[in-house]
């Protein structure tokens, strides 16, 4: 039997979460940073600065914020799910890479947050084709980032313009 999301569930007993955990903690801690995010200078050389501030929008257990705080030594990342059990997760992931005084995570409803200053980058993982209202989420995302904030979606393949049903 291949060792899919599901037969890993299966046989751990483990929840979805747990799961896509296990799958997607290799992609975010030895390609985003090490090849991805510096394919894209102006957000390399943003992310570089000492004093940048990032927003993991369902940020699930923690591995992309991890990896931008471990990759970027001068970023403090705040990460937004709504799921408590994958912030609890999160948090305890941060504490034990030692990261967890520059990573920040919160339950909460991205159209919620309200910083107290525009972010430098806005990154939403794998995580956008699930939720509800994925425009709402961009809009709420574009807002984090102000005028000169930079939004990065990495997610599923959709069609190249989507509305929300009505």
């Amino acid at each position: 039997m291949p060792l899919t999301v599901e037969a890993f569930a299966e046989r751990t007993g483990h929840a979805e979460r747990y799961a896509r955990e296990w799958l997607e903690q290799p992609l975010f801690l030895h390609q985003l940073c090490q090849d991805y995010l510096p394919r894209i200078p102006a957000l390399h050389s943003r992310l570089g600065r000492s004093g940048a501030r990032v927003a993991d929008v369902g940020c699930g257990v923690g591995w992309s914020s991890i990896a931008i705080a471990r990759t970027y030594p001068g970023v403090t990342v705040d990460g937004f799910e709504a799921d408590p059990p994958s912030i609890h997760a999160a948090r305890r992931n941060a504490t034990e890479a030692l990261v967890a005084d520059r990573v920040h995570f919160a339950v909460a409803d991205v159209n919620s947050v309200a910083p107290d200053r525009p972010y430098d980058a806005v990154f939403a993982f794998e995580c956008l084709h699930e939720l509800p209202d994925p425009v709402g989420i961009l809009t709420a995302m574009r807002r984090l980032a102000g005028s000169h904030g930079i939004v990065i979606v990495m997610d599923e393949r959709t069609e190249e313009h989507f509305t929300t049903s009505g």
